[in-house]
């Protein structure tokens, strides 16, 4: 049996699409998952597969050209475009070191 947890979620600023990122708790392996769908229609949009682990704090942009998600472990910042999919842009982030 699957089960996922529901981690983070956004409309879009036009309120057309919901963006949601869950993470599956079966056997605790905590994978990722980011989702989007039309709201009217129950459409599941497509996007490139990036392997994640512990993943939320998701945001549209206030166009509506992208979707941002922050991955936890290593920390880093991950960037769909909206309407092709493609990952647009991924950065780790080092963490501040005294």
């Amino acid at each position: 049996m699957e089960y996922h947890r529901i981690s983070d979620y956004c409309i879009s600023q036009d309120e057309t699409h919901i963006a949601v990122t869950e993470i599956d708790r079966e056997d605790y392996r905590g994978w990722g998952y980011f989702h989007v769908w039309e709201i009217k229609s129950g459409k599941k949009r497509e996007f490139d597969f990036v392997p994640m682990h512990g993943i939320g704090d998701i945001a549209f942009s206030m166009d509506g050209n992208y979707v941002r998600v922050k991955h936890f472990g290593p920390p880093t910042t991950i960037v769909w475009e909206f309407q092709t999919g493609r990952v647009m842009f991924k950065q780790e982030i080092e963490a501040n070191r005294k």
